[in-house]
């Protein structure tokens, strides 16, 4: 049985987004629900000017975004890295997070990019 374990990455938005999944996976589900439901109805040029606005809002929050203490912020924040690296593919959205799923996922979205 494992007592400890250590999650380490260069890359803080895989942990800020581990990190989400892992304490509060049902907001962060309706997030992306609402994302998803803001962004599918779409015509092609109007998604493109969502996800450009995203990434400009996502980019423009990480001088000021406190990546070492956990906050509601997170929750945003992974919702944006899942929909700017996931293909907007929103089709398994509804699965209700375990741990082991919780960290399975994250590494499904990250590898997909």
């Amino acid at each position: 049985q494992i007592r400890e374990s250590y999650i380490y990455d260069i890359n803080r938005e895989l942990i800020l987004t581990y990190n989400a999944i892992k304490n509060n996976p049902n907001e962060l589900i309706k997030e992306l629900k609402v994302l998803s439901e803001q962004y599918m109805p779409k015509p092609q040029d109007e998604r493109k000017e969502m996800f450009l606005d995203i990434r400009q809002k996502f980019n423009d929050a990480i001088p000021d975004f406190d990546f070492e203490n956990y906050n509601e912020e997170y929750i945003q924040r992974a919702a944006y890295t899942i929909f700017m690296n996931n293909g907007v593919d929103f089709n398994k959205i509804d699965t209700v997070f375990s741990q082991a799923e919780a960290d399975a996922f994250i590494i499904r979205v990250m590898r997909k990019k």
